[in-house]
């Protein structure tokens, strides 16, 4: 949930910081795909850019 709220308010640190915590705490990596792919549909393009890198760290 905080990942989504931190995507929408553009804040690619947050981002970060929050998808790191979702693993942490058992998020799988599909989870946190599924999060972001709802941020792009309701936060438009500049939801997708703040979450583009944090897809491909999370993807390595």
């Amino acid at each position: 949930m905080g990942l989504a709220v931190v995507a929408g308010r553009l804040c690619p640190d947050c981002v970060e910081m929050q998808m790191k915590s979702a693993l942490n705490h058992g998020a799988t990596k599909e989870e946190i795909l599924d999060t972001l792919g709802v941020v792009f549909v309701t936060a438009g393009a500049p939801g997708v850019n703040v979450c583009k890198s944090a897809m491909k760290k999370l993807l390595k």
